[in-house]
């Protein structure tokens, strides 16, 4: 689902990081969001909490 909503440029990006890489196309865009969210999941446990914007998505 997260593939599908992603600009041409952001799959073409990934397919080549996932070629390089020898993996799926799936599998390179579930490890950057899950590379995301462990940076913002870090933030949280500071006493301020901070989110970062990602590009094209939510806070």
């Amino acid at each position: 689902m997260a593939v599908e909503r992603m600009t041409p440029e952001a799959k073409q990006a990934a397919r080549q990081q996932a070629q390089q890489r020898g993996m799926t196309l799936c599998d390179a865009v579930l490890e950057e969001c899950l590379t995301d969210l462990q940076g913002q999941l870090y933030a949280l446990r500071h006493r301020k909490p901070t989110l970062e914007v990602l590009e094209g998505g939510r806070v």
